[in-house]
């Protein structure tokens, strides 16, 4: 946008000056439409300056992201990497079925607790 705003700024400078060529002849002062030209022309480089620089981030601006950038670069080197990740799923998934295995044998030893208790209340009542 900005460019385009400049080319039709050079053109309508251009314009003006074609105008105010063909129109020297007629005034009085011939550097009336050089001044005229000269204060169009510094008002169009004015409010594009002032149009392109009003969404231009600030130092501060600047400042506050490069903090950001640094907090979440810091907290980003404390993550587990991939390898990382990977190797503790295996851990958990083998910790797991141990867990699994070790209930079978949990509940075989607690059928044969109760068979011995049933054994033991029917043989002293």
């Amino acid at each position: 946008m900005h460019s385009v705003l400049l080319d039709r700024a050079s053109l309508a400078a251009v314009s003006f000056m074609v105008l105010a060529s063909g129109a020297s002849g007629a005034s009085a002062d011939p550097n009336i439409p050089w001044t005229v030209f000269t204060f169009i022309f510094t008002s169009v480089i004015g409010l594009y300056t002032w149009l392109s620089r009003r969404h231009a981030a600030t130092s501060s601006d600047l400042s506050d992201v490069e903090k950001s950038v640094a907090v979440i670069s810091e907290r980003i080197l404390h993550l587990p990497t991939q390898p990382q990740v990977a190797a503790l799923d295996a851990s958990v998934r083998e910790l797991s079925a141990e867990i699994h295995g070790l209930n079978k044998r949990l509940e075989a030893a607690g059928q044969r607790l109760n068979r011995v208790e049933d054994y033991l209340e029917r043989k002293f009542p």
